[in-house]
């Protein structure tokens, strides 16, 4: 991941996995909004040794030097809350402790979403009554969801681009999702290894 301060990171648990958090209703979201967001993942491998999959958790990283009144005020309101898990200073440089990570388990009602994500499942993610509440708005992403076939179209321009392949790309056709899997630099703070793609069955339970 690439933190940069002023800059709310995008992968991909931005964009299919943090809209669950409306789930918690009104009160969290207008708090939550209050606040300013760096970045979100599915894990910090600097907090334990080993990741399990199975616990639902969301990794949100916040800049509390942005309207800090309102961030003190959001942290010490979710820690009452049955879904906050914990918190803590991201990095130990003096400079950049204005970070602070907050550990949140996903709406009990988005726990399958969450495994299907981790599986690069994104179009078992969420059923349609689910995509009509998180997403307003038909964008690209919802289409990804939904597995439009536009979508997949602009999926193997993608497999074309990045992995430069000059050849027919028609051959990934069969590929059931309309987005690639989980890269594990993306999606996991502070991520030190050699694997690519996310694998959900080599990690620790």
């Amino acid at each position: 991941m690439e933190i940069k301060i002023g800059n709310f990171y995008t992968n991909k648990t931005k964009r299919f996995l943090y809209p669950c958090l409306k789930g918690y209703g009104d009160p969290f979201v207008t708090k939550f909004n209050l606040t300013y967001k760096l970045a979100v993942g599915i894990h910090d491998q600097t907090v334990e040794d080993t990741f399990s999959y199975k616990e639902n958790k969301l990794y949100i990283l916040f800049d509390t030097m942005y309207n800090p009144r309102n961030f003190e005020s959001f942290l010490k309101w979710v820690k009452n809350e049955s879904y906050f898990v914990y918190d803590y200073v991201f990095s130990k440089d003096c400079k950049q402790n204005r970070m602070r990570m907050l550990i949140l388990q996903v709406p009990l009602e988005y726990e399958d979403s969450y495994q299907a994500f981790l599986g690069g499942m994104y179009s078992k993610m969420y059923n349609k009554k689910q995509l009509d509440f998180l997403w307003k708005q038909r964008t690209d992403d919802y289409h990804i969801l939904c597995n439009n076939p536009i979508a997949k179209k602009n999926m193997l321009i993608k497999i074309r681009d990045e992995f430069e392949i000059f050849d027919d790309v028609s051959y990934f056709n069969s590929i059931e999702e309309s987005e690639l899997p989980l890269k594990n630099k993306e999606e996991i703070f502070n991520f030190v290894g050699e694997d690519y793609f996310f694998n959900k069955e080599n990690r620790v339970l």
